[in-house]
């Protein structure tokens, strides 16, 4: 099933592929390229950024400029944070009678 996570004019996109990483401006060749597992990045034209983790896929430059990340799983970045992992093993914990004390 296909969802689009981001649709948004960006001035650089950096990509974590398995011959390195790559970053995408404009103008750049069409290539294919497959994902390794880490980080996309991609850089708004005000300079904000929005990060996301990707398990895996494929990303595609076409002619224009345009990038598709085809990814098996995306998250933001933010998903990753401490307290929303240490809240996630408290909630699992609890669900199966555990507990550290």
């Amino acid at each position: 099933m296909r969802h689009n996570c981001l649709t948004v004019i960006s001035v650089q996109v950096n990509i974590p592929t398995t011959a390195g990483d790559i970053g995408v401006l404009a103008g750049h060749v069409p290539i294919i390229q497959q994902l390794r597992p880490g980080v996309v990045e991609v850089i708004e034209g005000s300079g904000a950024s929005k990060q996301f983790f990707v398990a895996g896929g494929f990303a595609t430059v076409s002619e224009g400029s345009s990038l598709a990340i085809n990814a098996v799983e995306a998250f933001p970045i933010e998903d990753f944070s401490a307290e929303v992992s240490v809240i996630n093993i408290g909630e699992r914990m609890d669900e199966f009678g555990m507990n550290l004390g």
